[in-house]
C-alpha cells in the first residue's frame, strides 16, 4: 500500500500515535504489549459474539483463528 501512495505513508509514518508502532514493525517486526492485548481483547470479543450469534460448529472458526493469531503476535518481540 506505501507504494500506492507515498503520501499518505508519510502521513501516516509521521502521526503522533500511529507513527511510532508502524517504524517498529518495518524496522524490527516488534508489537507493543498494548497492541498485544488490543488484539487479544478484540479477538475475545469476536469469539464471544460468534458464540452467541451463530451455530455450534461454524461458532468454532473464529476461536481457531484466534488461537493461530494470537499464538503468532504473542510470540513476535516486545517494545
Amino acid at each position: 500500500f506505501a507504494r500506492s501512495s507515498p503520501a499518505l505513508e508519510a502521513r501516516l509514518m509521521n502521526h503522533p500515535a500511529f507513527g511510532h508502532h508502524i517504524v517498529a514493525w518495518r524496522e524490527k517486526g516488534v508489537v507493543s504489549r498494548r497492541g498485544k492485548w488490543s488484539a487479544t481483547t478484540a479477538f475475545g470479543v469476536s469469539i464471544a459474539i460468534s458464540f452467541a450469534a451463530m451455530a455450534m460448529p461454524l461458532s468454532l472458526i473464529p476461536l481457531g483463528v484466534a488461537v493461530i493469531c494470537l499464538s503468532w503476535i504473542w510470540r513476535k518481540p516486545e517494545i
